[in-house]
């Protein structure tokens, strides 16, 4: 994980200066690493599944900084497979279910706060966050 810490570390100091372009690749690089790790069925699934919240929550709000809605939105979505992903993985194990779900409720959380933050409106937000939780394409 010292690999993600350097690239979310990274990113996070670029988007504080205003460096959009080298905090997108940046998060980009920590959502790989943490791709990565879920992939090998890593055996620190909790803190896997951590960064991999972080790692898309932060890149979605780059976008949504930057005026980019559908991007940040695809980020969810991207994040939302990839709990689903992990989930079937781990279906024997109530810890990791446990984690899942929290993580779940945290994006869920963040994605209304950036929507409120971009001025969207709470019905709007509401019907985006069900349509991203069910793991549907948002409509334009």
């Amino acid at each position: 994980m010292d690999e993600w810490k350097v690239a979310i570390c990274a990113a996070n100091h670029a988007f504080s200066q205003g460096e959009w372009g080298l905090a997108e690749h940046r998060y980009l690089d920590a959502c790989h690493c943490v791709q990565a790790r879920l992939a090998a069925n890593d055996s620190q699934a909790e803190e896997v599944i951590a960064a991999l919240v972080v790692s898309f929550a932060n890149l979605a709000e780059l976008y949504f900084q930057q005026g980019r809605m559908e991007s940040g939105l695809g980020r969810y979505l991207e994040l939302k497979a990839q709990l689903d992903s992990c989930r079937s993985h781990h279906r024997q194990c109530n810890r990791t279910q446990m984690m899942l779900n929290c993580a779940e409720r945290q994006m869920g959380t963040q994605l209304l706060h950036a929507l409120k933050t971009q001025g969207v409106a709470p019905t709007t937000s509401q019907q985006l966050l069900h349509t991203v939780l069910a793991g549907n394409e948002v409509a334009h």
